[in-house]
């Protein structure tokens, strides 16, 4: 049996935590954490202009990595309209659910395949109207 190269399991290592990152069916979560992020939807509601500066659902989120120091543009959408590579992040996601209630400059840390992710938060626009 041939012995898999490192870079190519590396490779598959990153997309795997992108995609669990990002997706809301690959997440195993316990009914107090469904409820908790279920909490943070309503808190959040798009038609709730009482705190702007939140992320909720319908936010654009500019995030920097702080691992790769990379910079992206994400929505934080519905689970039915999420879509990675349009920049639709599911709010049910490991991602999108910590980024409920998110402000600008704030970190947000998160757990993937073992390996922690940091990310901050360099703004969050919120034009979508309920």
């Amino acid at each position: 049996m041939e012995i898999l190269d490192l870079s190519f399991l590396i490779a598959i290592r990153r997309c795997a935590q992108q995609y669990m990152l990002t997706s809301p069916w690959w997440m195993m979560l316990n009914h107090l954490s469904l409820a908790q992020i279920f909490e943070q939807v309503e808190k959040y509601k798009a038609n709730d202009s009482s705190d702007v500066h939140r992320a909720r659902i319908g936010s654009q989120v500019e995030l920097l990595n702080k691992q790769t120091l990379t910079a992206s543009l994400i929505t934080l959408s519905e689970p039915y309209d999420s879509d990675y590579e349009s920049g639709n992040v599911s709010c049910l996601s490991l991602l999108g659910s910590k980024l409920l209630g998110a402000v600008t400059d704030q970190y947000i840390n998160v757990e993937v395949l073992g390996q922690a992710m940091k990310f901050k938060v360099l703004s969050v626009n919120n034009t979508r109207q309920a």
